[in-house]
């Protein structure tokens, strides 16, 4: 249940510029914001735990992003996790629609009715 809403709040984060004209949108995003590097780490950690399936691959991959500037700091494998989220970051909007598409379809796919 936490990997599709994590994925929901990365594509909120990342598909900003494409859901501005959503009413109300901008006070999400707004309020998400200051948590962005923190959600990034996580969908990393998450998103490896989860690797061989589609969200977990955007996991990753929207964390690399969201965790640009924190990946630096870490030795030997930080400067080349922050290149790749660097140049992840021209894809930014197309990851991020794919993160809260495959989010929404994951957790209604865990939805069940009783």
């Amino acid at each position: 249940m936490l990997a599709p809403l994590l994925a929901i709040l990365c594509g909120l984060l990342l598909a900003a510029d494409v859901l501005a004209g959503v009413k109300g949108m901008n006070r999400v995003v707004r309020a998400l914001r200051p948590f962005a590097t923190v959600i990034g780490v996580v969908a990393i950690v998450v998103g490896i735990l989860s690797l061989l399936s589609a969200l977990g691959i955007i996991l990753v991959l929207s964390g690399l992003i969201l965790a640009t500037s924190t990946l630096a700091g870490i030795p030997k494998a930080g400067a080349a996790l922050s290149r790749a989220g660097r140049s992840l970051a021209a894809a930014r909007a197309v990851i991020g629609v794919l993160a809260l598409a495959v989010g929404i379809v994951s957790l209604l796919g865990q939805v069940h009715l009783r």
